[in-house]
């Protein structure tokens, strides 16, 4: 199976950090405690990661990378109509080049698709639910 991702995105790091995160193990009880797990891995693994970081007057991602411009949502809860829609406002950015979404439902997994022609990708926190 291809890759979604464009041939100029650094492919090889945006797949590292999606491993890195699926292969750790989280303890959360709130969407903000996962946020802060994942924090400390995505520190660790020296991306120039941005925590909270406005996109613009409306727009607040929980993390941003700016060299890889890799949007990541962090879901526990909320409609995957509501996702989409707030993921289809980030992917309209110019500089969103694609989007990882983490999150712990599982049915959110099946979201592979491109949102305004950049790629979405879901990590579903397999070792945390296990």
């Amino acid at each position: 199976m291809g890759s979604t991702w464009p041939p100029e995105l650094e492919v090889t790091a945006v797949d590292e950090i999606a491993h890195a995160i699926r292969n750790s193990r989280f303890r959360f009880s709130t969407e903000t405690r996962l946020c802060d797990g994942l924090e400390i891995l995505l520190r660790s693994l020296d991306v120039g990661v941005i925590r909270e970081h406005r996109l613009d007057g409306e727009s607040r991602l929980d993390f941003w990378v700016p060299s890889l411009g890799l949007c990541i949502e962090v879901k526990k809860k909320r409609s995957e109509a509501l996702l989409l829609r707030q993921l289809e406002k980030y992917a309209l950015h110019p500089s969103v080049r694609c989007i990882l979404v983490v999150t712990s439902r599982m049915q959110l997994a099946a979201l592979h698709l491109e949102l305004n022609g950049k790629p979405l990708r879901v990590q579903p926190l397999v070792a945390s639910l296990l």
